[in-house]
């Protein structure tokens, strides 16, 4: 084949490939001079997607390509002239190689090579090689081929930001008047969609103090636009969901607050309606995750046999309370729903359905145990068929990440269910099989029953701590009443460092007050007594144990049980050193100790 063959048949190639949202417009008859055609990405519609998804192809067919270092690169001698033409375009190039004998294609974007300008400049040389990594593939009906190369369109454009920056800047002097206003404009993209990828380069390397001050920065300025603040504030709640910079859980809900009214304002401002869809439903989550995650542990807390008092009475109507609080908001998230699909913001739909999959989880446990039969079924096929919806839109649109968090999330789905939904990701996502299996091997065993003693002294208190945060009595809030009464009673709650200094040493807990109550927290208010089954020694504290039992005061008065009684003992044995504290053992030792303590009225 001649020159001329060559390029028809690989432009024919090239073409027989791309999506078919691809537009190709082909510019041979324009003024491009060695520009061969313009890309367009489109929507399902066949809405245009923007200025961004534009891009330049320059197609170079050859009859067998050369590759290079052990087959890892496609070597191209391109001319210096050429080059510099192309990278003088203010639009992303992609330089496309065809081998027309194997018909494999081949991708090098031009724009965002550093390198390459650099080789313009101190090359005197009339050609300049290039190293066309064989891993810039392209194959029909393999996504991720193509989304690489839209990646690499994504970065050219933020390239050609920061260098419309510069050139703005360095020719603001000869600005004429009229057009200062279009260039503060452009500058101001360019320069916060640079802050943009910075505050995404932050997400991924975990460094979220330099996120939040950065994000803080951009939402605080009156002169950033309010999409870009809306923005800022998106990447700010997403490092702030996945690392609070407080444990205090009322600063939490106060920071969620403030980032949910933040988006609101911001989207009205700037009137976008996928701004304002994603505002809403943060707010929508926001409003049902706490409610349900206080009925969920209210739930659990009424598992357990109450007796009459303040804290059943207490449990029982504020259950009923935060179930009707549920129930409005979900019906709300329902019909917010229905709006993106009617709307087509399946993106979106999906994107939120992966923050309610466990809440939902949660809140159908409650729901099978208040509801009616036909709002339980109801629901649960709602749940089932929006779950299926999002499932296949992302399998249609090539969303793996978003589609494997769906499959990780739904961890009430039965086995059937679950196998056929691994064998639609898998079918879809060739490389996921590695990725899937390892979902599968940490897939909680919803069958298998674990005792509360059987876990560690350290992930009870975790226990304890989460269902307390839930009822807003936090441990953590110095300004939180309940939760002071928590807070002494997780330090209280092994007393081992009490306990194994002598083998007559035991502690009888007495809880008492709602904390007590709710919680079925054995450390919890009351008056706790440190004894000596030897020598009948006994001091009670209704605060810190420890303090009760070790205090070295120069008061007599102020000496705690330890320098009381212990320190000058005959009779003190230490515990061997593989002795270990449990709730079993202090079941054990309540009941061996019962008749006389029960003698004993603080």
């Amino acid at each position: 084949m001649n020159a001329g063959e060559i390029g028809d048949r690989a432009g024919r190639i090239f073409m027989y490939n791309i999506p078919i949202n691809w537009v190709y417009r082909s510019q041979e008859d324009q003024n491009d001079f060695g520009i061969d055609a313009e890309i367009e990405l489109k929507d399902s519609n066949g809405k245009a997607l923007g200025k961004e998804s534009v891009f330049k192809v320059q197609l170079k067919g050859e009859l067998k390509t050369t590759k290079i270092k052990k087959g890892k690169y496609i070597s191209y001698s391109i001319p210096t002239a050429r080059l510099k033409y192309y990278l003088s375009f203010n639009i992303p190039v992609i330089f496309i190689v065809i081998d027309v004998s194997s018909e494999n294609i081949f991708w090098y974007s031009l724009t965002d090579k550093k390198e390459l300008y650099t080789s313009i400049e101190n090359n005197s040389n009339q050609t300049i090689q290039l190293h066309i990594p064989t891993k810039n593939k392209l194959e029909a009906n393999n996504k991720i081929s193509f989304d690489n190369l839209l990646h690499s369109v994504n970065s050219c454009w933020n390239h050609l930001s920061i260098r419309g920056l510069k050139q703005a800047v360095d020719n603001y002097h000869n600005l004429n008047p009229d057009d200062v206003k279009d260039v503060i404009t452009n500058v101001g993209d360019a320069l916060y969609k640079a802050y943009h990828q910075q505050l995404q380069i932050f997400i991924e390397q975990n460094n979220f103090a330099s996120l939040f001050k950065t994000a803080k920065q951009i939402v605080a300025s009156e002169i950033v636009p309010h999409k870009d603040r809306f923005v800022a504030t998106l990447y700010f709640d997403h490092a702030f969901t996945k690392q609070p910079f407080t444990k205090i859980l009322r600063e939490v809900h106060e920071q969620k607050y403030r980032i949910c009214t933040g988006l609101l304002y911001f989207a009205k401002k700037d009137k976008l309606s996928n701004h304002r869809l994603i505002a809403i439903s943060k707010c929508r989550v926001a409003l049902f995750r706490n409610a349900n995650q206080q009925l969920y542990t209210l739930h659990i807390l009424g598992k357990e046999p109450m007796s009459d008092g303040i804290g059943k009475y207490v449990l029982f109507t504020t259950s009923d309370t935060l179930y009707r609080e549920c129930c409005k908001q979900l019906e709300k998230i329902i019909r917010l729903f229905d709006r993106m699909i009617n709307q087509g913001q399946f993106h979106i739909l999906t994107s939120v359905l992966v923050t309610l999959i466990i809440p939902i989880t949660l809140f159908q446990e409650v729901h099978k145990k208040r509801g009616a039969i036909q709002s339980i079924k109801f629901f649960d096929d709602w749940f089932n068929n929006i779950y299926h919806l999002c499932l296949k839109y992302c399998l249609i649109c090539g969303e793996e990440l978003l589609a494997l968090d769906l499959y990780r999330l739904n961890t009430r789905c039965n086995e059937s269910q679950r196998i056929e939904n691994r064998k639609l990701l898998a079918e879809s996502f060739q490389s996921s099989k590695e990725t899937l299996d390892e979902i599968d091997s940490n897939r909680p065993n919803l069958t298998e029953v674990t005792s509360f003693s059987s876990v560690t002294i350290e992930q009870q208190k975790e226990y304890y701590v989460s269902m307390a945060k839930n009822l807003h009595m936090d441990p953590d809030d110095p300004e939180c009443t309940l939760g002071k009464v928590v807070h002494i009673a997780i330090v209280n709650y092994d007393p081992t460092e009490i306990v194994k200094n002598c083998e007559h040493l035991f502690v009888d807990y007495r809880p008492g007050g709602v904390v007590a109550e709710m919680l079925k927290l054995h450390s919890a208010g009351g008056m706790h007594l440190i004894y000596c089954n030897k020598h009948k020694y006994i001091s009670g504290t209704g605060n810190v144990l420890y303090n009760r039992y070790d205090c070295d005061s120069e008061h007599d008065f102020m000496k705690g049980f330890k320098q009381h009684h212990c320190d000058f003992c005959v009779d003190r044995q230490p515990r061997n050193e593989d002795w270990t504290w449990s709730l079993d053992w202090q079941l054990k030792n309540s009941n061996l100790h019962k008749e006389f303590l029960n003698k004993i009225q603080p």
